[in-house]
């Protein structure tokens, strides 16, 4: 669909999305309190030529992550998706796309049961909403295009550049993806202190540290370092579970796992690995909904 004159936002929402277990099912392992991700999902009526307003919106808005979506022309219940932060438009956001979903189905009323995200990199997201949700509490499981990992023997270098022992590094073949940094014990993932800086200095990847565990509710734990793409260090990362599949099951055989991201607003994730799929389950809750904040003006604009 082309527009002539103005592109104006429909709507605005504010949402709080957390890809994992619910607190109230949690309550009887040590873990923080689970406050989820904030995002603001923004729904278009089609894309700007200069995607710059976009990033501007983002910059200036008032929470971390701003999520542009779109409704396809030609397919009903299939989105356009675009993830920023402050800084940069970002390739992958579950947080994001499981608060987009969640906005389409409390806000929009929207009477499916699946909802696919068509993000730019063409990594297709399918939005399943769990049978059993009401539109008071609604349950969602995404189910994400796996990344696939390979060990890497020469791990010296970002030994130094995360001070600290390193038993085994993986990595993604893309170099602007991910790095696994595997560590001998929890405590040792626990006081991990890299330097922001640093990582910048070493790497385009995101640093993904974790820790396999005996023994405890959880098989493995990990946190998630990104400051190339304005994340120190992030809460609740759902595009992760997408590289962790991959590694737990080279590592145990297993296709079920459920991991702890030990930040400080983290949570248990369960993950579920098929092949070329991974599956995360999560919900969210609206913080604030508001009108424009601004009219995005171009002289055309598309929804493709």
């Amino acid at each position: 669909m082309t527009m002539n004159d103005s592109l104006f936002f429909e709507q605005r929402w504010q949402v709080s999305a957390f890809c994992g277990k619910r607190r109230t099912l949690i309550q009887d392992t040590e873990m923080p309190d689970v406050k989820g991700n904030p995002a603001e999902v923004v729904l278009l009526s089609g894309w700007p030529q200069d995607l710059n307003q976009l990033q501007q919106q983002a910059t200036t808005g008032p929470l971390p992550t701003t999520v542009f979506i779109v409704a396809d022309s030609k397919r009903n219940n299939h989105y356009h998706i675009r993830w920023f932060n402050r800084i940069k438009q970002i390739q992958r956001c579950g947080h994001g796309t499981l608060a987009a979903a969640y906005t389409l189905w409390k806000h929009r009323h929207s009477d499916q049961t699946h909802i696919v995200f068509l993000p730019e990199n063409g990594e297709n997201i399918i939005a399943s909403r769990h049978p059993d949700s009401s539109d008071s509490d609604i349950s969602i499981t995404l189910e994400m295009p796996t990344i696939a990992i390979n060990q890497i023997f020469e791990n010296s270098s970002i030994n130094n550049v995360l001070n600290c022992r390193i038993d085994e590094l993986y990595g993604t073949v893309d170099t602007t993806g991910y790095y696994i940094v595997v560590l001998h014990t929890e405590d040792e993932l626990n006081a991990l202190q890299p330097q922001p800086s640093a990582i910048i200095n070493y790497t385009s990847r995101a640093i993904i540290a974790a820790s396999l565990i005996d023994e405890k509710p959880y098989q493995l734990a990990f946190r998630y370092f990104a400051p190339q793409y304005g994340i120190n260090e992030d809460q609740v990362t759902g595009s992760a579970a997408r590289v962790l599949s991959h590694f737990y099951y080279q590592k145990t055989g297993r296709n079920d796992f459920c991991a702890l991201q030990a930040s400080t607003n983290g949570g248990l994730l369960d993950i579920t690995y098929k092949e070329d799929v991974t599956t995360v389950s999560g919900y969210a809750n609206t913080i604030n909904w508001s009108p424009p904040r601004k009219t995005i003006t171009a002289e055309t604009a598309d929804t493709q």
